[in-house]
């Protein structure tokens, strides 16, 4: 929101502004509005590094695999047409050369932008006002999660019973634990909900709930709790992912 508000005349087309001013013979007023544009998109610049620039690089910072970044801009109603789409293209362009940076590079797990083909710009626009905006959002991020692999069979199924019981019971774990171990959370659902689930039907439930966001869990089907040599973090569940991201 900051972003897109920063800098001078909303509602107003550049042209106009110009126009005024180059009728005027006052050359110090015109010097003044020319450095008032400067100042302005200045302003922008710095703060789309500060509030844009800067999560694309904590995105960057936690090595996620395939990450997509698409871009949206808030608030399309407070300026006019052509300076709303003088903005996006800015942003478009800090947000490629940044991803483009050669020591972004050598870091890898370089984020890969996503861009709205039907825009002009590439950026998605929302009206803060009105609906404008807000259908196409939602068909972009159908049309991503349709063709993700992580998200296919979710979009537009039926959650089963179980899973629902299972969500119910880490909701409430939440309130008291961040991290708690898979066979905890078996017993409590076995408890809760009256009913014998196995191991491998809490499993596909943690990873359907993992993958859209809900908990972090790194194991698979089939992988057996008891102590061992394997991949310890498969025995534990991460119920608040923010907390843990932000740790």
């Amino acid at each position: 929101r900051k972003s897109w508000r920063c800098g001078a005349f909303p509602k107003c087309a550049k042209h106009e502004e110009q126009k005024t001013y180059v009728s005027s013979s006052d050359e110090g007023n015109y010097f003044t509005v020319g450095t008032n544009h400067a100042q302005a998109d200045c302003e922008l610049e710095n703060d789309i590094v500060k509030n844009v620039l800067f999560w694309v690089d904590c995105i960057r910072q936690l090595h996620l695999v395939n990450t997509i970044i698409l871009p949206i801009a808030s608030f399309d109603d407070e300026f006019d047409e052509n300076e709303a789409k003088r903005r996006c293209e800015i942003m478009k362009k800090f947000l490629m050369k940044q991803c483009e940076n050669t020591y972004s590079v050598k870091l890898g797990d370089v984020p890969n932008l996503m861009f709205d083909q039907g825009a002009g710009d590439g950026i998605l626009r929302i009206n803060a006002t009105t609906t404008n905006g807000v259908k196409l959002l939602q068909k972009v991020i159908c049309r991503i999660s349709v063709g993700d692999r992580f998200c296919q069979g979710h979009l537009g199924t039926v959650v089963p019973r179980v899973s629902q019981k299972i969500l119910a019971v880490l909701q409430k774990l939440k309130q008291e634990f961040k991290i708690v171990k898979v066979d905890h959370i078996l017993t409590r659902v076995n408890l809760q909900i009256k009913s014998e689930v196995k191991l491998i039907e809490l499993q596909d439930s943690l990873i359907y709930w993992s993958e859209i966001g809900e908990i972090l869990y790194f194991g698979e089907p089939g992988h057996s709790v008891p102590n061992g040599n394997h991949n310890l973090l498969a025995d534990f569940v991460v119920l608040c992912p923010k907390w843990f991201i932000s740790a």
